[in-house]
């Protein structure tokens, strides 16, 4: 599925509306984000499921570098870069979704509904 330069493509002509409230990131004890959490939290308040992350290894066996996928509401949203890290590919990917909903929402509403 071709990706636009936002890093989403849509899976389908028709997208379930996601009109929850964009949270804001909360803080683990050490001051990171706990972007998977919230895109959990967001999806799960705005009726559209969970997010589905695929994550893929683009490096060697004993030199990984992950790159990963999610899908939120019909709406594949990829990571630019890769992270030595399976974890670290996915949260980046969490924050990526949330960006580009949060801007999505400013455009358009509270409603994402592909027309």
């Amino acid at each position: 599925m071709p990706l636009s330069s936002s890093g989403a493509s849509s899976g389908s002509s028709s997208v379930p509306s996601l009109t929850a409230h964009v949270p804001f990131p909360s803080h683990t004890p050490g001051g990171h984000v706990m972007y998977k959490n919230r895109l959990q939290e967001f999806t799960s308040r705005s009726g559209n499921g969970f997010p589905v992350y695929q994550t893929i290894n683009e490096g060697l066996q004993h030199i990984p570098k992950f790159r990963s996928t999610v899908r939120v509401a019909g709406i594949d949203y990829t990571s630019k870069s890769t992270f030595s890290q399976k974890k670290a590919a996915e949260q980046d990917v969490a924050r990526l979704a949330l960006e580009a909903i949060l801007e999505k929402t400013r455009e358009e509403g509270p409603s994402l509904v592909n027309e």
